[in-house]
């Protein structure tokens, strides 16, 4: 399953957001506050269409559906949203996740 959307931010339109859907998962809560249960794992690539384009060690000439996971969950019926990001860099990876002690999802 895959799908791609248009977004415009400032000064750059992208073909954004090409998503790849990796598998399902289970995941386990690695801070007190973070999400614990099943998960959609997707990847995602963003694909620069205009704009001024910078040569930059955080930018691959081959970018993988890898690169860029986002896991998403249904907090509630119809309500799907993404509980946690993760993004390989050469740096290492950096992750994002949903505070759920101060989201009003729940």
């Amino acid at each position: 399953m895959q799908g791609r959307t248009v977004a415009r931010h400032g000064r750059r339109l992208s073909a954004i957001l090409s998503f790849k859907f990796l598998g399902a998962d289970h995941l386990l809560p690695d801070r007190i506050w973070s999400y614990q249960g099943d998960v959609m794992k997707c990847g995602i690539i963003n694909n620069a269409t205009r704009g001024h384009r910078i040569k930059s060690i955080w930018r691959t000439k081959d970018p993988k559906f890898s690169d860029v996971t986002s896991f998403i969950s249904e907090i509630r019926p119809s309500l799907f949203v993404p509980v946690r990001i993760e993004i390989e860099t050469s740096l290492g990876k950096v992750i994002a996740r949903l505070d759920l002690f101060q989201s009003e999802f729940l």
